[in-house]
């Protein structure tokens, strides 16, 4: 035998002449593959000006100085290249990738693989068992997009996915072990929020049903917003619902509207001038007519909804007459809403309560009016009466 069987490094013979040689050739060998760390293993011609003692990994189609020793690692010593053979169970250590390298007998491959395949459990920082197969005991995680500059397209998309519509697919938020909310499609396709105090007792505070309907602490809700409860704005007299420009066609309401009419919440509070409240309604008398836009129709199914003019009668009032009536008086009254205060030509709204108000005092000075007249009616009826009583005879 003229090698080592793991590394075949020359053995000396008996008698060998110049001993030192093959010695110093077993040295070198064991310089090149002892703690192995290479440079690169993506060249396939030899760098111009290698340092001493540098190592590659040859890759594949090699040229120059490395052609035909494809796979071999390469070692520059004394001015020249070395070659050797990797066996399997070789290591080494790729400088430019900082990753530690195994020949398996065909390869070189990362000891930390790059892909994980058919896992049966994971455990970070703590232990994965039959009930959790991935456990992660974390402070902080973080998922981000692949960028495309790295060859990604820049999004973000978390797929979970359940087996059929009346299995479980949820997020289950827990405080000490014991459930508080769930979020996700529990039991069938719709998606729910559910919370609990306990973790026993569970309310559902959303529903979101297939077709996009949404229920706030309903399970069945018939319209696009369905609410099982009373509905108050955060802070009181602070916010509208809708806008100028984004207006409900309709509101139905079982018994009307409740307007605060509390007197203790009022100040400067004086009665409404009867006779300014009828010259109000003289010079502001309602109007019958058509809206030039009565709602949205879908003409085409893969357009968006274009406008109509509207077809009904409808009885109102001019908001700019009662303007022009309301300035004639000098009165600066709520009941006439700008759509933009800061804007003179904005669209114009009444409030039709306080209309209602005006309407009042302008129906009890017609009472007191006719009241009045009724009077004199019956004075004057009372006179002729006197009159064409016969006197006594004579």
């Amino acid at each position: 035998m003229s090698e080592t069987a793991n590394l075949a490094l020359p053995l000396l013979a008996a008698a060998q002449a110049q001993k030192h040689v093959t010695h110093n050739e077993a040295l070198t060998a064991i310089d090149a593959l002892l703690n192995c760390a290479v440079l690169d293993r993506d060249l396939t011609a030899p760098p111009a000006t290698p340092e001493e003692g540098a190592r590659y990994l040859v890759a594949a189609a090699p040229s120059g100085a490395w052609a035909g020793r494809a796979g071999k690692l390469a070692a520059w010593q004394t001015g020249a290249w070395a070659f050797f053979d990797p066996k399997p169970g070789f290591v080494a250590y790729l400088v430019d990738e900082a990753l530690l390298l195994v020949f398996d007998g065909t390869a070189w491959t990362a000891v930390v693989p790059s892909a994980l395949q058919n896992l049966t459990r994971l455990g970070v920082a703590t232990a994965a068992d039959a009930a959790n197969p991935f456990a992660a005991k974390l402070n902080a995680a973080l998922w981000t997009a692949k960028p495309a500059g790295e060859g990604g397209n820049g999004d973000l998309r978390y797929t979970l996915n359940k087996e059929g519509s009346a299995d479980t697919l949820s997020l289950l938020f827990q405080s000490g072990y014991s459930g508080r909310a769930e979020w996700g499609l529990i039991g069938d396709d719709d998606l729910q929020l559910k919370m609990s105090a306990d973790g026993s007792t569970w309310l559902e505070a959303i529903h979101v049903t297939a077709d996009g309907k949404v229920g706030l602490g309903t399970a069945t809700p018939a319209e696009r917003l369905s609410v099982a409860g009373n509905i108050a704005p955060a802070v009181d007299n602070a916010y509208s619902i809708g806008t100028a420009a984004r207006r409900a066609s309709t509101i139905y309401a079982a018994t009307g509207v409740i307007n605060t009419s509390d007197l203790r919440l009022k100040q400067e509070v004086a009665a409404l001038d009867p006779r300014l409240a009828a010259t109000l309604v003289r010079a502001a008398p309602p109007i019958a007519f058509r809206w030039r836009v009565g709602g949205l129709e879908l003409a085409d199914p893969d357009a968006d909804p274009v406008p109509r003019p509207g077809r009904r009668t409808h009885f109102g009032w001019s908001a700019q007459s009662w303007r022009e009536a309301l300035a004639a008086h000098t009165v600066d009254a709520g009941l006439l809403v700008m759509a933009d205060p800061n804007d003179p030509d904005s669209d114009l709204g009444l409030r039709p309560d306080q209309i209602t108000a005006v309407l009042h005092a302008a129906l009890l000075a017609a009472m007191t009016e006719l009241a009045s007249l009724s009077e004199r009616l019956a004075s004057l009826e009372n006179d002729r009466a006197a009159v064409s009583r016969p006197g006594p005879a004579i």
